[in-house]
């Protein structure tokens, strides 16, 4: 979940990355201009495990870069 402490919203564009080498990623997910004021879950397909993830922030607000929580549950 994304979101700034002092319930403010920004808006930003991110995508998430995965890698199996931590130098070469293929994006997962993108989200373009998304309100980061909430918390939100994204469903994301993908049957392949990756040893590295990363958040790539492409564009935003100022102060947009805070991540609260981040977690990967598969099933």
């Amino acid at each position: 979940s994304f979101g700034p402490p002092n319930g403010n919203s920004f808006n930003i564009s991110f995508s998430l990355q995965a890698s199996s080498n931590g130098s070469s990623f293929i994006t997962l997910d993108t989200h373009t201009s998304y309100n980061i004021g909430v918390s939100n879950i994204f469903n994301i397909a993908n049957d392949t495990s990756y040893t590295y993830y990363r958040i790539n922030i492409t564009d935003g607000d100022a102060g947009a870069g805070l991540m609260a929580n981040l977690h990967f549950i598969g099933w």
